[in-house]
C-alpha cells in the first residue's frame, strides 16, 4: 500500500502519538508558566488576601450577632436587662454568609489543586505544611456542607 491509497501506516500512526503527547507537554508546560508567572501570584495572592480577610471578618461579626446568621442560633448571649427570644432571631444574612463561605473555600480548593498540578515535585508538595493546613481548612468545610448547612456550626 502506498500513502496515495488512503491507508495509514505504523510511522503514521507514531507521528500522531507523538504530536499528541508533546502538545500535552505543552499544555502542561504553558500551565506551569502561567501559574508562575509574577502576575498570576499577584492576583492569586489578592484574592487569597480578599477571602481569607473577608471570612475572618465575617466570622468575628456572627459571634457578636448569632441572630443575624441563623435562625436557630446553637448559642445566643441574653442577659437579664436585654434577653433575647429565639422568634427575634431573623437569619437574615444566612444566604449571603453561605455564599461568601462556599465561593471561597472553592477558590481556595481549586487554586490548591492548580497549584499542586504543576509544581515539578507533587509529592514533595502535598507533603509540605503548607498544603496540609490548606487541605485541613478547606476539605472538612465541603465534607461538613455536604451533609447540608444546618449541620456546619463552628
Amino acid at each position: 500500500m502506498s500513502k496515495d491509497d488512503g491507508a495509514i501506516g505504523d510511522s503514521d500512526i507514531e507521528d500522531l502519538q507523538f504530536k499528541q503527547n508533546k502538545s500535552t507537554v505543552s499544555f502542561q508546560k504553558t500551565l506551569e508558566e502561567f501559574v508562575n508567572s509574577k502576575q498570576t501570584s499577584i492576583t492569586m495572592d489578592a484574592l487569597n488576601l480578599i477571602f481569607t480577610s473577608t471570612n475572618s471578618c465575617i466570622y468575628v461579626y456572627r459571634t457578636y450577632n448569632m441572630c443575624y446568621f441563623d435562625k436557630n442560633p446553637i448559642w445566643v448571649v441574653s442577659t437579664e436587662e436585654s434577653p433575647v427570644e429565639m422568634d427575634e432571631c431573623s437569619g437574615t444574612g444566612h444566604l449571603w454568609y453561605y455564599s461568601v463561605l462556599i465561593t471561597s473555600h472553592v477558590y481556595f480548593l481549586l487554586e490548591f489543586i492548580l497549584r499542586a498540578s504543576v509544581q515539578k515535585q507533587q509529592f514533595k508538595f502535598l507533603l509540605s505544611v503548607d498544603s496540609f493546613i490548606e487541605l485541613m481548612t478547606t476539605v472538612p468545610f465541603l465534607i461538613t456542607l455536604s451533609f447540608g448547612m444546618e449541620s456546619y456550626y463552628f
